[in-house]
């Protein structure tokens, strides 16, 4: 884990960004590893995590039944590669005999024995201040699924025959028990809202440890990364004005947000994202170790009538923070709550910390766009962010919000046109084209 060290770091420069950053999938040059996977290969996971797709779809976007994959992962390539075309460009794919889809550019060919009858031997945890972690004791490195279920996580474990007895936990800060059911690993929370983040990973003796973030007991002990959304040459929504473009907006109250944080004791780190892609934005978040994500937006809609904030996530167990940030700011704005969503945004799909897109308010709107460009209001939307986060850490402490909660679209609502919403979700389209390819002959 990196050091806790105060105050605000800044992002890294473009050509190391750069480097951090990476698509969803990737075009295959001739001398790529990969070329030599064929069906019935087996193959290793090379990304520390690498992401994992439904199989029976045929696009490169995420979904939150599926968790990423530690190094190291062992599994049997089921059919030929997969190449999906959209927008000129290839993302190459394999299906594994565990039931899921990876990058091709995330796997390498191993001389190995395909993963079976894999053996658990054994459970243990332990916790520290900051995570609770749970040691596998498993003889092969096998896929594994997962599967937030509110008041319990579980785990099913792939091409394994025998596990260990269940257990009750005297004194977990996180479980209270832990239960088998033939290859079903699943942990019952103490409190599921203390639950902040999942990782999982082998440790240099081959040990699989799936690692839980606590919530912080206070806005002082959080490690909160916030994200300037766009930046440099992406301008992101315009406004009726060209003086002011989304990105200086987001910039300023990211800028005041952490300001705001820093106040209340909070450890900030301000990603300013000119050359970081928005995946590439997560990552930085990731490796910072943080608790908490906040990526700050402007919205825009074709209805120029359309006002007010919204919220995104994606993963199951941010949607109750979620919901407290919609009341939150759109009370300190007093303006329209249009809600907590589920969206697919590379910023929201982490499953290691809490994140959340924040989308402050229309430019599209000429009323509201004149409230974002004054610093004022910019103040107003940093500290309300603030106090959802510090409510969500410390309940009651900000006080209550007298908007209610709106979790469905207002009548004059319409889909974000916002620049964010085809670089941040690459979502699939109607002329995307698969096909099952060889790999080419060197």
């Amino acid at each position: 884990m990196m050091g806790r060290k105060r105050g605000p770091v800044r992002a890294l420069s473009l050509c190391i960004a750069a480097a951090l950053a990476f698509a969803l999938g990737v075009t295959v040059t001739a001398d790529s590893a990969e070329e030599k996977i064929t069906d019935g290969s087996v193959v290793q996971i090379t990304r520390d995590q690498a992401l994992t797709y439904n199989p029976k779809t045929k696009d490169n976007v995420p979904n939150t039944a599926y968790y990423p994959l530690p190094k190291g992962t062992r599994d049997t390539v089921s059919g030929k590669r997969i190449a999906y075309k959209k927008n000129g460009t290839t993302y190459y794919f394999y299906k594994l005999k565990s039931g899921v889809r990876v990058a091709a550019s995330d796997v390498k060919a191993v001389s190995s024995a395909p993963p079976a009858h894999n053996i658990i031997s054994g459970l243990s945890t332990n916790s520290d201040g900051t995570y609770t972690y749970v040691y596998i004791q498993t003889e092969q490195k096998v896929v594994y699924k997962v599967r937030n279920n509110g008041d319990n996580i579980s785990f099913t474990f792939q091409n394994t025959a025998q596990t260990p007895a269940s257990t009750n936990f005297s004194d977990s800060k996180m479980f209270t028990r832990a239960e088998w059911n033939e290859k079903v690993l699943t942990l019952y929370f103490q409190d599921p809202s203390f639950y902040f983040g999942y990782k999982g990973y082998y440790n240099e003796d081959g040990t699989l440890v799936l690692r839980f973030r606590h919530r912080p007991s206070s806005v002082s002990s959080a490690r909160i990364a916030i994200d300037a959304g766009h930046g440099g040459k992406d301008k992101g929504a315009l406004g009726t004005s060209t003086d002011y473009h989304e990105k200086d907006i987001n910039l300023a109250i990211a800028q005041m947000l952490e300001a705001e944080l820093q106040a209340r004791g909070a450890e900030t780190y301000l990603i300013e994202g000119v050359g970081v892609t928005p995946q590439g934005r997560k990552e930085l978040a990731e490796k910072w170790e943080a608790d908490i994500f906040i990526s700050v937006h402007c919205n825009s809609a074709a209805n120029l009538k359309a006002t007010g904030t919204e919220i995104y996530y994606y993963r199951d167990f941010s949607r109750p923070f979620a919901v407290t940030m919609s009341q939150k700011v759109s009370a300190g704005l007093d303006t329209i709550n249009r809600g907590a969503k589920k969206g697919i945004y590379h910023v929201a799909l982490s499953p290691q910390m809490q994140s959340l897109l924040v989308e402050t308010g229309f430019m599209s709107n000429a009323g509201e766009y004149s409230k974002l460009i004054q610093s004022g209001y910019q103040q107003n939307v940093a500290k309300s962010i603030a106090d959802a986060i510090q409510e969500t850490l410390e309940p009651g402490s900000a006080g209550q919000s007298e908007q209610p909660v709106v979790e469905e679209q207002p009548a004059d609502a319409e889909p974000p046109t916002d620049a964010d919403q085809s670089a941040d979700t690459d979502p699939a389209a109607d002329n995307g084209e698969i096909v099952e390819t060889e790999p080419p002959v060197e």
